[in-house]
C-alpha cells in the first residue's frame, strides 16, 4: 500500500483511477438522487439521508449551558438541509467533561436546550418547511476527562498503549464498578431532562475510547464491568435498558466504535494478531442485541480521535504531535466503510448511518451514493465536513453535487482547536469566527509555549529580569517550565509576585520583561514571557499547587488590612505566611480592586479563582477574616482599627474622581469603567 498523501483528484474519474490502482473497495455512482430519499424510523421521517455527526464545539459556559456559537452551528445545519441532528457529545456528571466547555445538561440549565431545540428546529422550517430529528449525545469522557482544562482520567482499565499518553502510572486508580452502577441512574437523569429540552432520541456515547467505549475493550478489568462480553457490555446494555423504561419519550440510540484498532486485549473489535484487522464478531453480537432492545438506528464509528484518528478519518496535514500513517489515505476510507457495510448487511433492517467521508471533499456524494445503492449504509453522517460545509446538502439537492471550494479540507485545524482547549469549528471555511479561536488556543497551547521556552539563553544578569518591576528570576521559572515542573516555576513566580495570574492577564509586559528580552533585538520575536506565566499561573491553580503555606502555629499578632485590591492582597499573604491573623477590609462586596472591577472581561475576567485558590488554607485555619461593605473614613475609622488590631495596613488603592470637580456630564474613568464591567455602561449614554 502506497504511502500518506494530500488530496490530489481533480474529476471523479481520477479518483475512481486512484481507487482501482490500489485494488480497493470503494464504490462510485455519477447519480446521487438516493441520497434525496426519506428515511422513517421509530415513527419519525427524515427527508433525506443526510446526518450531522456528534462533532463537540466546546462554547459551553462554565455550568454547561450552550452558548452562542453553539446556537450558531446547529441552526446552520438545520438551514444547510440536514434533517437528522446528532448533537453533539454532552456530559451527565460535571466530572465527566472533556473541557471546561463542553456541554453539560443539569436542571439548572435544561431550558437552555429547550431553546436550541427549538430555534434548531426553527430554522429547518424557515428554509424548507420541514420538520427535523434531534438526538442528544449523552457521555462521560471518562480517560479524557478535563473538565477544569487539566487531564483528570477517570479509567476503566489499564492501556500499556493509552496510559503512557496520559502518563498514568500502573498503580492509577480504576473506576470502581459502584462508581458505574451509580453512573447509569446519571445518564437515566440526564436522558430525562435531553426529553423535556425536547429532543427526539438520546444516545449513550460508546465510542472513540470514552468510558463506555473503554468498558468494551475491558478485558482485563475485574469485576462486574470486566472480563467476558456480557460484563464488558453491561454499562451500555442496562443504562439503555433503564432509559427506555423510565423515559419512554425519547427513543435510544448510541454512537458505537465497532473497531477501536488498538492491539488486544486493550481494544474492541480487533483481531487478537493484528490490531489493523478488524474481527466484528464481538460488535456484531452487540448491535444484534441493542436491536432486540429496541434501538431503532445506529451510528457508527472506527479509531481513535486522540490516538490513531487515520484509521477511518484520513487528513492531509499531520496533527501536531503524529506522524503521518504509513498508508494510502483512501485504504482508511475502505476499511470504514467495510466495517459498516458488514454491520449494515447483518441487519439490514436496522438503519446504519456511516461515516469517514470528509477527505473525499466534493465526491462525497458520489460515494455515499454508491454505498448506499449497494446496501453498506442507511445514512450518511457528516462530521468536520459538515462544521465546514453547513449548507452541503441544501448545495446536493438543488444541484447534485457539492462545491469544491466549500469543502473541508482535512487540515485537522478544528481537531487542533479542540486538543488546544478552544472553541472548536473550521478554521479554514469559517475563518472570521475560527480563525481567532486557533489563534488564541494555539497561542497558549502547552507544547507550543514549551518549544518557545527551549529558546530561552537562561541570561545572567537577564535584561528581561531588568524590565520586571517585581524582579522575577525570569529564565528560572521559564527553564523549570520547560523541564514540566509547574511546582518550582509558580514558586519561583510567587516570590516576586503573589498574585502571578492576575500580574500574566494585565501586565504590559512587551513594554517590560518580554520587551527587553533579546530575542526582541536578534529576531523580533521575544520569548512568550507573559503567555509562559499566564499558562504556569493556572495550571499551577488547577492543579491545585498554589495555596499558602500557613504556619501551624500562629503568632498571635491581629492586623488590619484595609482595601482588597493587589496591594492589600499582597501584604494579606506574606502576613498569614509570618504566621499572623489578618482580617481584610473592603468597602466593596469581593476581592481584587480595580483590576477585579474595572478591567473589561475581554482583558480580565475576574481574581476570584485565583485568590480563592491562594486564601484557602487561611480560611481553612481560621486565620483571616473578610469583612466586605465597610468604607474606609466613614463605617470603620483608623482609630478604631489602630485599637483593635497590632497594625493597620491602608492600600486603598486607586479612587474614583468624583471628588475632584470635574464638570456637569463628565464621568470619572474609573467609575466608568466600574459600571460598564457590572454591565451599567448604557447609564452614560447620550
Amino acid at each position: 500500500m502506497s504511502k500518506h498523501h494530500r488530496f490530489k483528484f481533480s474529476t471523479l474519474e481520477e479518483l475512481r483511477a486512484g481507487i482501482q490502482s490500489l485494488g480497493l473497495d470503494i464504490p462510485t455512482e455519477t447519480d446521487v438522487s438516493v441520497l434525496t430519499q426519506a428515511v422513517e424510523f421509530s415513527g419519525r421521517r427524515v427527508d433525506n439521508r443526510f446526518a450531522v455527526h456528534p462533532m463537540e464545539g466546546f462554547e459551553a459556559d462554565p455550568q454547561g449551558k450552550p452558548g452562542p456559537l453553539a446556537f450558531r452551528r446547529y441552526k446552520r445545519y438545520a438551514a444547510g438541509g440536514s434533517t437528522l441532528i446528532w448533537c453533539e457529545a454532552t456530559a451527565v456528571v460535571p466530572e465527566g467533561r472533556s473541557n471546561p466547555g463542553q456541554f453539560y445538561i443539569n436542571a439548572d440549565n435544561v431550558d437552555s436546550y429547550a431553546r436550541l431545540v427549538e430555534e434548531t428546529r426553527q430554522a429547518a422550517r424557515d428554509a424548507f418547511g420541514h420538520e427535523i430529528v434531534m438526538i442528544l449525545q449523552l457521555t462521560h469522557s471518562g480517560r479524557y476527562s478535563k473538565p477544569d482544562g487539566t487531564p483528570s482520567p477517570i479509567i476503566a482499565h489499564h492501556s500499556p498503549i493509552l496510559d503512557p499518553t496520559h502518563q498514568l502510572p500502573p498503580d492509577y486508580p480504576l473506576v470502581t464498578d459502584d462508581y458505574l452502577d451509580a453512573l447509569q441512574d446519571k445518564f437515566v437523569d440526564a436522558a430525562g431532562l435531553a426529553a423535556k429540552a425536547g429532543f427526539d432520541g438520546v444516545d449513550v456515547k460508546s465510542c472513540h475510547r470514552y468510558l463506555v467505549s473503554e468498558l468494551h475493550a475491558s478485558f482485563t478489568r475485574d469485576g462486574k464491568y470486566g472480563g467476558c462480553f456480557e460484563n464488558r457490555t453491561r454499562m451500555l446494555r442496562e443504562t439503555l435498558a433503564k432509559i427506555k423504561q423510565s423515559v419512554p419519550s425519547v427513543f435510544i440510540t448510541t454512537r458505537l466504535n465497532a473497531f477501536d484498532a488498538i492491539s488486544y486485549p486493550y481494544g474492541f473489535g480487533v483481531d487478537e494478531e493484528d490490531h489493523l484487522t478488524p474481527d466484528l464478531t464481538e460488535p456484531i453480537q452487540l448491535i444484534g442485541i441493542l436491536k432486540d432492545m429496541g434501538v431503532p438506528i445506529l451510528n457508527l464509528s472506527i479509531g481513535n480521535p486522540y490516538f490513531n484518528p487515520h484509521v477511518g478519518r484520513p487528513y492531509d496535514f499531520p496533527i501536531k504531535g503524529m506522524e503521518a500513517p504509513e498508508e494510502d489515505p483512501l485504504a482508511g476510507i475502505a476499511r470504514f466503510l467495510g466495517v459498516t457495510q458488514a454491520v449494515q448487511q447483518a441487519y439490514p433492517d436496522l438503519p446504519v448511518i456511516g461515516a469517514g467521508y470528509s477527505w473525499l471533499r466534493n465526491f462525497m456524494p458520489n460515494v455515499a451514493a454508491a454505498v448506499v445503492k449497494r446496501g453498506g449504509a442507511t445514512l450518511i453522517g457528516q462530521g468536520r465536513g459538515a462544521f465546514a460545509y453547513p449548507d452541503a446538502v441544501k448545495d446536493i439537492l438543488e444541484t447534485g453535487a457539492m462545491d469544491p471550494a466549500k469543502c473541508c479540507v482535512s487540515c485537522s485545524a478544528c481537531t487542533q482547536i479542540m486538543r488546544d482547549g478552544g472553541k472548536t469549528g473550521c478554521v479554514v471555511r469559517d475563518s472570521d469566527v475560527y480563525g481567532p479561536q486557533y489563534r488564541l488556543a494555539r497561542r497558549f497551547a502547552l507544547d507550543r509555549l514549551m518549544e518557545e521556552a527551549e529558546r530561552c539563553r537562561d541570561c545572567h544578569h537577564a535584561t528581561c529580569v531588568c524590565g520586571c518591576p517585581a524582579r522575577v528570576d525570569i529564565p528560572a521559572f521559564i527553564k523549570h517550565f520547560a523541564d514540566g515542573d509547574f511546582q518550582t516555576s509558580y514558586n519561583i513566580l510567587k516570590q516576586g509576585n503573589v498574585l502571578p495570574e492576575m500580574c500574566g492577564v494585565i501586565c504590559p509586559a512587551n513594554e517590560q520583561c518580554q520587551g527587553k528580552c533579546l530575542e526582541t533585538i536578534f529576531c523580533e520575536h521575544p520569548i512568550p514571557i507573559q503567555d509562559i506565566q499566564l499558562v504556569v499561573a493556572r495550571t499551577a491553580r488547577l492543579k491545585g499547587l498554589t495555596e499558602l503555606d500557613v504556619p501551624p502555629e500562629a503568632s498571635g499578632r491581629k492586623v488590619a488590612v484595609v482595601g482588597g485590591g493587589p496591594a492589600g492582597l499582597a501584604c494579606a499573604i506574606k502576613l498569614l505566611e509570618a504566621g499572623h491573623g489578618v482580617t481584610i477590609v473592603e468597602r466593596g462586596d469581593r476581592l481584587g480592586g480595580t483590576p477585579d472591577t474595572t478591567i473589561p472581561d475581554e482583558r480580565y475576567g475576574d481574581s476570584e479563582a485565583e485568590v480563592d485558590a491562594i486564601l484557602a488554607p487561611a480560611f481553612a485555619a481560621h486565620r483571616v477574616d473578610v469583612r466586605f461593605g465597610k468604607e474606609f473614613g466613614s463605617e470603620v475609622t483608623l482609630g478604631e482599627l489602630q485599637d483593635e488590631f497590632d497594625a493597620v495596613f491602608l492600600g486603598l488603592g486607586l479612587t474614583t474622581g468624583s471628588s475632584l470637580g470635574y464638570a456637569e456630564g463628565v464621568v470619572d474613568a474609573l467609575a466608568f469603567l466600574h459600571e460598564a464591567k457590572g454591565g451599567k455602561s448604557n447609564v452614560y449614554s447620550g
